[in-house]
């Protein structure tokens, strides 16, 4: 018989794998571990590569598609209540890039500084792109009431800069534009053109002239005006 308390043989062999096992499993268990761990991390470098700190995608190269220029630059801009961008696209009568833009208000001084100013920083933004190598259009809508008391839909503005003169622009123009002196963004670009009930209520540009070269915005984006 058995002392009491002791373990047949084949109970201890049996017992000695089993310890094996559990290490291996041990073993396996942690190397997955570290594995996913190592793939998480990775993963959160590899995305803050992509983004810069703002979680904006990096800007694309120069020679970047519109539609891939849409996609970030519409990103860039979203945060701010000013000026946004809505689309770009190419003309296809000119090939110049047009930007549409939303949120542009130039009712008061105040509105009219903050739209230029972020507008002139999407300008600066968009037109450094190969894209805009003809020179790029920004233009806004609006609702308007016509002689008839009936609401349409009417071209507020537009603006065109070739693309040597963004380029020639100062990188704290945009600072400049905000600060109250939005005027000198329209005597600055090689067109424009103010639709006289959107610029009538601002105390600067109901001073200026209603356009300059209106054919170069006409002829881009396909519309008549007076």
């Amino acid at each position: 018989m058995n002392d009491k308390g002791k373990l047949p043989e084949w109970n201890k062999k049996q017992i000695e794998e089993q310890k094996k096992i559990n290490k291996k499993l041990t073993f396996r268990a942690g190397l997955a571990l570290i594995i996913t761990i190592a793939v998480i991390i990775v993963a959160i470098i590899v995305g803050f590569a992509s983004c810069d700190r703002n979680s904006t995608p990096q800007k694309p190269a120069n020679n970047a598609s519109v539609s891939a220029i849409e996609k970030y630059e519409k990103i860039k801009f979203s945060d701010n209540n000013a000026s946004s961008i809505n689309k770009i696209y190419k003309s296809k009568n000119t090939g110049k890039l047009i930007v549409k833009v939303d949120n542009v208000d130039a009712s008061s001084d105040t509105s009219a500084s903050n739209s230029f100013g972020q507008l002139t920083d999407e300008l600066q933004s968009v037109g450094s792109y190969d894209a805009a190598k003809k020179g790029v259009i920004f233009y806004g809508n609006g609702a308007y009431t016509d002689e008839t008391g009936k609401e349409v839909d009417e071209l507020s503005f537009a603006i065109f800069f070739t693309q040597a003169d963004v380029n020639s622009l100062d990188s704290n123009y945009s600072d400049y534009v905000g600060s109250g002196n939005y005027d000198s963004l329209f005597k600055s670009s090689d067109a424009y053109y103010l639709y006289e009930p959107f610029a009538q209520p601002n105390k600067l540009l109901n001073k200026m002239s209603l356009n300059k070269d209106k054919a170069t915005i006409t002829d881009s984006l396909k519309i008549n005006i007076k």
